[in-house]
């Protein structure tokens, strides 16, 4: 990892992510995340349960045992009620952890863009900070959506990885591959391998291709919210457009800003043809 991309990591962490987990708010912060985690663990065990359940179900039926069919067929009933349950859960906890950290951090947010008319500074001296309004507004919901929901997502995906793995392992056998006339390869839980392997290239390959797109996403919101904020101003000087008749000047602003919007959308659209 570059020093960039740490730098970067490093901003996100201090200005973005540490100040709300450190706020006033930090307590009931923790114990909406706490009680997340602790619902997607039953979640994931209550998944591994199902996926016995249902091999259960195939060999009661391949082997004509009505009783063991009816048993596990109400059973894994049970537990996908339980797993429906779960899972609306967890996601109503992880909801209210997003409204209470946006709702944080637009007001954190507003207060330092009006403390000491910063508001006006960052107008007339333009350092780069474009369209601050648009980044509250949108920004930091989609920031906190993604962050939230990539974090947490990674970690439940990698428990339910190595929970399911054991059971793939137990289900792979070995291998046997003859090499030459005297050595026979055996690789135990080849299908576990085999799986992982599939998973690293597909991973890798997705960050190759696709790491483009970051930069395009952003420039797509830029490019967005610059349309917006010319209807804006022109709506806003109506009059003014009316009596000086610059009704043509404002159609080539307004036209040249949606080129923008899409020429880059094209882009994003090759880049996502590359990826698939």
């Amino acid at each position: 990892m570059s020093a960039m991309n740490l730098s970067f990591l490093r901003q996100v962490w201090t200005h973005l992510i540490r100040p709300y987990w450190t706020s006033e708010d930090k307590w009931m912060a923790f114990g909406l995340l706490g009680g997340h985690l602790f619902l997607m663990g039953i979640f994931i065990y209550i998944s591994v349960i199902l996926s016995y359940l249902n091999n259960n179900i195939f060999s009661a039926l391949q082997e004509f045992k009505l009783y063991t069919f009816l048993y596990c067929l109400g059973a894994l009933s049970l537990y996908a009620c339980l797993a429906i349950a779960c899972f609306t859960s967890k996601k109503y906890l992880l909801q209210r952890l997003d409204i209470r950290w946006r709702k944080w951090m637009t007001e954190h947010f507003i207060n330092n863009w009006m403390a000491n008319k910063r508001y006006y500074s960052l107008q007339l001296e333009g350092d780069g900070t474009d369209n601050p309004d648009q980044r509250i507004a949108e920004d930091t919901g989609g920031f906190i959506d993604k962050t939230l929901g990539l974090t947490l997502g990674l970690l439940q995906q990698i428990v339910m990885l190595a929970s399911f793995l054991s059971i793939l392992w137990s289900l792979s056998g070995t291998l046997s591959l003859p090499i030459g006339e005297s050595y026979v390869l055996s690789i135990p839980g080849y299908m576990c391998w085999a799986s992982l392997l599939y998973a690293s290239i597909s991973s890798f390959l997705s960050f190759y291709f696709g790491r483009n797109l970051i930069r395009l996403n952003y420039e797509n919101e830029r490019r967005e919210a610059n349309y917006r904020y010319s209807l804006v101003r022109f709506r806003e000087n109506v009059e003014g457009v009316a009596l000086y008749k610059g009704e043509n000047q404002e159609k080539n602003i307004l036209k040249n800003r949606f080129c923008d919007i899409l020429e880059n959308y094209y882009r994003i659209i090759h880049r996502m043809i590359i990826m698939n």
